[in-house]
């Protein structure tokens, strides 16, 4: 009979070697640019300006337009919600 044999501790009935857990790589923090320079995110300006940096007055009237059709289609809505909203914040 082979003499007695200690297992060391650990789930029951593994086999093979013991499994380590999965180790995540170490997070960095996200890279931000150095002081005084701004990341490559275009600015509201720049949106309607055309390649050259003139004012693209077509693209201001058609932006305007949008913005007046959407205001347009969305204030009824708002002016029923009002009124069912405000009770909630006078008590």
């Amino acid at each position: 009979m082979p003499p007695f044999q200690s297992r060391p501790p650990g789930p029951p009935f593994q086999f093979g070697p013991p499994q380590r857990p999965p180790q995540r790589p170490p997070q960095r923090p996200p890279q931000r640019p150095p002081q005084g320079q701004q990341p490559n995110k275009p600015s509201l300006k720049s949106q309607f300006q055309t390649p050259e940096g003139r004012w693209d007055f077509e693209k201001i009237s058609s932006t305007a337009q949008q913005m007046h059709g959407i205001y347009n289609q969305v204030s009824p809505m708002i002016t029923q919600v009002g009124p069912m909203v405000s009770k909630f914040f006078t008590r």
